[in-house]
């Protein structure tokens, strides 16, 4: 877990950032809430005087947050709102560890930054014709996407030819960060830090704008909300499956540019 921390000359510490890559949806309800990660802010700060702490969201889009069942037992936790208390805190103590034992200073006094838009391309545009057939058709989904798209377009559909999706790099001394945009499953950070292994990197989704889930490639044929969700967008289709190519090439991009 990537924990970065700003040190004032006293050795104080006063601004400390830290990375997850899981969704913060653990209540599961549409209640304002920070979560668990403001949980986990609210702990750290408790326990360490005069900080600010930030918490920086990273790929997982795939990924979500649970309490195990030792420990709900052990905590005697039975609500939603206690799992994500225990989740929080557990991620503090987490970050307080790194603090205390495992911290290496930034080496370098670089400050950049780098941004590159590129377009997003979809699988498929289906005419009026198909739209008619899917509003008919079984799959409760496509039929509510479809009749909403036939309300939107009178006649022949007009589709955006694609999205555009801005990727960000910011370089602090030896320590980057990617950011991606929409909702990026976790094997996208994963894989570029393992094609970096070296480099203190962090790696985050949700950047920019949401612009819908982004999965792998292996992705689409084992199917799933990941891949399917294009319709909660109001998109044509699919992305097109050029998509993995596109994201790996233009967070390498980005990072080249800052070295």
């Amino acid at each position: 877990m990537p924990v970065l921390a700003a040190i004032r000359p006293d050795g104080s510490s006063k601004l400390i950032l830290f990375s997850y890559g899981c969704h913060p949806t653990m209540t599961n309800n549409l209640l304002f809430s920070a979560e668990y990660p403001g949980v986990a802010r609210r702990v750290i700060e408790s326990r360490i005087s005069g900080v600010r702490v930030m918490f920086l969201q990273g790929c997982g889009a795939d990924a979500v947050v649970g309490v195990h069942s030792s420990e709900k037992q052990r905590y005697l936790l039975d609500d939603q709102w206690e799992d994500m208390e225990a989740a929080g805190r557990i991620l503090a103590w987490k970050v307080l560890l790194i603090l205390a034992h495992q911290m290496e200073p930034v080496s370098g006094n670089s400050l950049s930054s780098s941004t590159i838009s590129r377009n997003l391309s979809f699988e498929h545009f289906p005419g009026r014709t198909e739209l008619e057939e899917h509003a008919n058709g079984a799959h409760l989904g496509d039929a509510r996407w479809a009749r909403y798209q036939l309300q939107r377009f009178q006649d022949e559909p007009v589709w955006p030819r694609g999205v555009e999706a801005r990727f960000h790099g910011l370089r602090i001394g030896d320590v980057y960060i990617v950011g991606h945009p929409g909702e990026v499953t976790s094997a996208y950070g994963l894989r570029l830090k393992e094609r970096h292994p070296r480099m203190k990197l962090i790696t985050l989704g949700y950047c920019h704008a949401q612009i819908g889930y982004i999965p792998r490639r292996s992705m689409y044929d084992e199917g799933g909300y990941e891949v399917d969700a294009w319709r909660t967008w109001g998109y044509p289709s699919r992305w097109d499956r050029s998509i993995e190519q596109l994201f790996e090439s233009t967070a390498e991009a980005v990072i080249s540019r800052l070295l």
